[in-house]
């Protein structure tokens, strides 16, 4: 949900700060490219310090990456989102597969992620559809991304609080 809102609506907000249309369309371009790599380095780094430990780092990322975005002013302010968003994005994707088989095992995995991606399914549509309001509402999108920003901090309570089941006898 939060990857299908800001993708939509990445591009008019960053024309809303004055960043030119083809400069914002290479910024959407080079966000979504720099999720690429944050694949291999969170897999590397939740071999080492664990899935749960990554996944936090990940939603930390993402959640940070937003928070960039709606203070940024520069390109420079903007080049932190890409990494930030975009390598923490990237990251959830095998971290989250990793950690459901962990903790669900083979019997569940296919049930647990048959749930998440009804989940992902309904964000995907909600939060871009609540972007385009609160944008029509307040004339920016500034309160959508500080809103998903804090669904991302939120996650990462949730995630800590998570205990790894026992398995079953």
């Amino acid at each position: 949900g939060t990857l299908a809102m800001v993708t939509m609506h990445q591009m008019p907000y960053l024309e809303d700060i004055g960043v030119d249309v083809m400069a914002a369309a290479g910024i959407l371009g080079l966000m979504a490219t720099m999720s690429l790599p944050g694949r291999p380095i969170f897999a590397w780094i939740a071999d080492r310090w664990g899935e749960k430990k990554t996944l936090v780092l990940a939603f930390a990322m993402k959640a940070l990456g937003l928070l960039v975005l709606i203070s940024a002013r520069s390109l420079a302010q903007i080049t932190l989102f890409v990494i930030f968003f975009g390598l923490g994005y990237g990251g959830t994707m095998p971290v989250s597969s990793s950690i459901r088989a962990s903790y669900f095992g083979r019997k569940s995995y296919a049930t647990i992620t048959g749930y998440t991606t009804l989940f992902t399914a309904i964000t995907n549509i909600a939060y871009p559809i609540f972007a385009g309001w609160s944008y029509d509402i307040s004339g920016s999108y500034t309160t959508a991304f500080a809103f998903v920003a804090g669904l991302q901090a939120l996650a990462i309570i949730f995630m800590l609080l998570a205990k790894k089941p026992k398995p079953p006898a």
